[in-house]
């Protein structure tokens, strides 16, 4: 695929109510997919440098944007 991609894992989560009952757990997904998307769709250069931190933040995801 052309466009930009990564994956972002959470090893201990799931799709269900952990995710949405765990606070830290919520927002390192949310601030990481905010910032994939300012990057992606507007441009933002410095959202894409605050993508690795906001994603492994806690230790709660893995992130890998070689695909």
């Amino acid at each position: 695929m052309p466009w930009p991609k990564a994956m972002l894992s959470l090893p201990k989560g799931d799709h269900g109510r952990a995710l949405l009952s765990d606070g830290a757990t919520l927002r390192v997904v949310s601030d990481t997919s905010v910032e994939f998307l300012r990057w992606s769709l507007y441009g933002d250069a410095d959202a894409k440098k605050r993508i690795p931190t906001d994603a492994t933040r806690g230790d709660i995801a893995t992130f890998d944007d070689h695909l």
